[in-house]
C-alpha cells in the first residue's frame, strides 16, 4: 500500500499553520528593533519560508499523487535511484 509509509496529513497542515503564524508575527515582533526595514525583512522571509514549505510538500509526496503544487519539478525517483546506483558501481570499480 502506497499510503503506509507516508506522513499524516495533520502533520503537513500543522507545519503550514506554524509557517503562516511565524510570517504574520515576525514583522510585529521585529518592528521595535528594525523599524520600517521589518517590511523588507518579511518579504525576504516569506520568499524563503514559502519555498521551503513547497519543497517539504514535494518531498512529502515525491510522485505527485496528491498534486500539492502545480508547476513544481517532478522528482523521477527511479532515475535518481539508477543514477546513484551507477555512480556507486563506478566508484567501487575505480
Amino acid at each position: 500500500d502506497m499510503a503506509d509509509g507516508r506522513m499524516p496529513l495533520a502533520y503537513a497542515h500543522f507545519v503550514q499553520i506554524l509557517v503562516d503564524t511565524f510570517l504574520v508575527a515576525t514583522p510585529i515582533a521585529k518592528y521595535a528593533s528594525l523599524g520600517i526595514f521589518s517590511v523588507l525583512m518579511i518579504g525576504i522571509l516569506t520568499l524563503f519560508f514559502h519555498g521551503l514549505l513547497i519543497l517539504a510538500k514535494v518531498f512529502l509526496d515525491p510522485l505527485d499523487n496528491e498534486d500539492y503544487c502545480e508547476g513544481c519539478t517532478y522528482l523521477d525517483l527511479p532515475v535518481l535511484i539508477r543514477e546513484s546506483n551507477a555512480s556507486s558501481k563506478r566508484w567501487i570499480d575505480g
